[in-house]
């Protein structure tokens, strides 16, 4: 269009914005349980806000956003807890058997400053509904783990990533490749892609 045309996004350079704030929290404890299991946890809980009103050049008209708005890729919570389990001369192997449970849990973020706009300007729940497509959703996973060190120094360990099967999103695409109806092109799987965690 004459507007793209004229106002190119990469010539809009980079701009740096207002004033931000992380106030938050962050835990972490071990405990031996026995000399055989233990327990290891960590939690993050965080507001991550601007803290004064943040100014967002784009080609078509400037936008605004209120201080108090949650800040981009800044989750509010993120929680990990793993459980090790030995098992000294198991069968009488020279060694130790183990396994290993994890897990971890992250909370929603947004993807971009963009999008944040986006949402903040949207005016009708269907504008609202778009701009809430690059709001990355929570997402957890756990890993399992079984294994057997020998003294002597080897390891071997078989390891299952992702033990439920869960769906996480580690990545969203900006581009909306798939809404040109105007071409003959209006294919949803090109809008916005989704980097899934592997299942």
């Amino acid at each position: 269009s004459g507007s793209d045309a004229d106002n190119p996004f990469w010539l809009r350079g980079t701009f740096n914005g207002g004033k931000a704030e992380q106030k938050g929290i962050e835990m972490s404890g071990v405990w031996q349980v026995t000399p055989d299991f233990n327990i290891q946890a960590n939690a993050f809980f965080a507001d991550p806000e601007f803290s004064e009103d943040t100014f967002y050049p784009t080609p078509d008209e400037d936008v605004y956003i209120a201080a108090g708005t949650t800040m981009p890729v800044s989750p509010e919570e993120k929680y990990w807890i793993a459980l090790d389990y030995t098992l000294p001369n198991f069968f009488g192997l020279d060694g130790k058997t183990w396994t290993r449970f994890s897990y971890s849990y992250q909370g929603e973020v947004w993807r971009s400053i963009g999008a944040i706009s986006s949402f903040v300007e949207a005016e009708t729940a269907e504008e609202r509904a778009e701009a809430k497509r690059l709001l990355l959703p929570s997402y957890s996973t756990s890993t399992l783990q079984l294994g057997f060190t020998a003294n002597s120094g080897w390891e071997a360990a078989l390891i299952v990533r992702n033990l439920f099967d869960e769906t996480g999103y580690n990545y969203i695409s900006g581009s909306n490749w798939g809404d040109s109806p105007e071409v003959g092109w209006d294919d949803p799987r090109y809008q916005y892609i989704r980097s899934q965690q592997r299942p």
